[in-house]
């Protein structure tokens, strides 16, 4: 049997209100010895709230309080619940901790609310993560895919693969109890077609990671161009504030400016990159130095040109460098009269005046639509988390074998381990084969009081 946890919920610190959350088989009871209302909240209907004052153990007043009650199994944790609203004041918040742990509660670990409500079988584990990825979220797309995933659209997914796999089993468990049929199962066409089609949407998945990764982390996008073609003035224009220094003398930036936007609700992480060329001095060598290390790690590029110029050799050299990656042609200056044409690329080209602010809007249309951003951020299963990547990974690899024993013809035991270790694999995201020590360090991230 489980003790009685509590914690703060809210953050540390002064605030309208705090939230002290109770929860086990005795939240109720210990609660009730502090709290002092007009009806005892022993004797509370689960899913009520009530207004009364929480005394310490001589009887003095900590403070006037609303706590909610919600009795087993219909809380969060699946456990009785008791939450504590009072003042948000950070003494006052912490004497009435004290006083619940002085009366029997002791003081819960980092992520025991959601880890007691995953054990009680009221969320599975890619659920309890998503709500690690709410909490946390920096962008509208990964908040939209882990209320999604909280929701269960992953978690259903998973099991219906891991369903079907299952299903095969009991078909070869039904092939070696009855071994008098005279068709041995992989010349079966319907297993076959079952078999390859549980792999394709395996494959599917992992494949959704590369966008997963990108709702998660954020596009790497760098700005790059020879020195004094306009590229702080382009991040201070995509980020409508002067971010960057901007001025007429070539070699300005010398380190890399970061900062981010949001496109279609993700992140895309903006670095004004050091102007590219052959430097004079050491200082600027290093900040070429490191803009092409940005190049080489990013997800794509904005390369800046002066529209008013004709392309120089240094920036057919940058085109060299960034040509196996997604990348737009920025022609800036597009106020000025226009030697450069869109034409004269084979690549996405937008014509814009980052001093004046025109063809910003076209320009972020066309990175929405380079990176198919807007297909990103549908309501769809996105694998967004590196640990359901790996079982992924572990699972293809499994069926891959699998279709080898078919094609071998190997004895059925040999195939029933193949696809045993895939179910395995797929059930380690929603839990369901995970082991402890998986488990405990998932939950140890969260924040205490979650």
């Amino acid at each position: 049997m489980m003790d009685t946890i509590a914690a703060i919920a809210t953050p540390h610190g002064k605030g309208g209100i705090s939230v002290i959350r109770i929860s086990g088989k005795d939240a109720i009871d210990i609660t009730s010895k502090i709290f002092k209302s007009k009806t005892p909240i022993t004797e509370a209907k689960s899913h009520t709230i009530h207004f009364g004052k929480v005394v310490d153990f001589a009887g003095n007043v900590l403070d006037e309080c609303l706590v909610s009650v919600f009795r087993e199994p219909h809380s969060f944790t699946g456990e009785n619940v008791c939450e504590i609203s009072c003042h948000g004041g950070v003494l006052n918040t912490n004497k009435i901790l004290e006083e619940l742990i002085k009366n029997g509660a002791r003081l819960a670990l980092p992520g025991e609310f959601t880890k007691r409500a995953f054990v009680n079988g009221k969320i599975d584990l890619a659920q309890a993560e998503a709500i690690g990825d709410i909490i946390d979220s920096q962008s509208d797309a990964l908040l939209n895919k882990a209320v999604n995933q909280l929701g269960g659209i992953l978690s259903e997914k998973i099991n219906q693969v891991r369903s079907r796999i299952i299903n095969l089993l009991a078909q070869i468990q039904v092939e070696a109890d009855y071994p008098d049929e005279d068709i041995e199962l992989w010349e079966r066409e319907d297993f076959v077609n079952e078999a390859k089609s549980i792999y394709e949407e395996v494959a599917k998945l992992l494949e959704s990671t590369k966008s997963g990764r990108l709702v998660r982390e954020g596009v790497r996008c760098a700005i790059v161009g020879r020195p004094n073609v306009g590229k702080s003035s382009l991040l201070n224009a995509l980020l409508k504030e002067d971010r960057a220094i901007v001025t007429n003398i070539p070699g300005t930036t010398r380190d890399v400016v970061e900062d981010f936007i949001q496109l279609e609700g993700i992140i895309i992480r903006l670095a004004d990159t050091a102007g590219i060329r052959d430097a004079s001095d050491e200082v600027e060598r290093l900040g070429v130095k490191k803009s092409e290390e940005y190049i080489k790690n990013s997800d794509m590029c904005l390369f800046v040109t002066d529209i008013s110029s004709p392309l120089c050799d240094e920036e057919k050299e940058i085109l060299k460098r960034i040509e196996d990656k997604k990348y737009i042609v920025v022609l800036n200056k597009a106020d000025l009269e226009n030697v450069q044409k869109e034409e004269d690329y084979n690549a996405p080209a937008v014509r814009v005046s980052a001093k004046e602010g025109i063809g910003i809007p076209e320009l972020e249309r066309e990175m929405v639509k380079l990176l198919s951003l807007d297909e990103i951020s549908k309501d769809r299963e996105i694998i967004t988390n590196i640990r359901h990547k790996e079982a992924l990974i572990r699972a293809k690899e499994a069926l891959s074998r699998a279709f080898g024993t078919i094609s071998a013809g190997m004895p059925a035991d040999l195939l029933f381990i193949d696809l045993t270790e895939a179910a395995e694999a797929l059930g380690e995201i929603t839990g369901l084969t995970v082991n402890e020590e998986v488990i405990n360090d998932i939950f140890s991230r969260f924040c205490l009081g979650k």
